[in-house]
């Protein structure tokens, strides 16, 4: 059991992910990107949460280019 849990150490932060929202999600997407085992972040990216976090900042960011 505790390899299957090394085998994706994505998977806590997608689990997170379900409720994480606004600050909590962008402190989450933080943590992922300095974990040193992950590598990979598609199913991250693709969580609910997490896309509103991007929309977020792409409308926010509108216009300043």
């Amino acid at each position: 059991m505790s390899s299957e849990k090394s085998s994706n150490p994505l998977e806590q932060f997608v689990l997170l992910s379900k409720s994480a929202k606004g600050a909590g999600a962008v402190e989450l997407i933080k943590q992922a990107l300095e974990a040193t085992n992950v590598y990979v972040f598609g199913e991250l990216l693709e969580m609910p949460h997490i896309q509103e976090v991007y929309l977020c900042h792409v409308h926010v960011n509108k216009g300043l280019d």
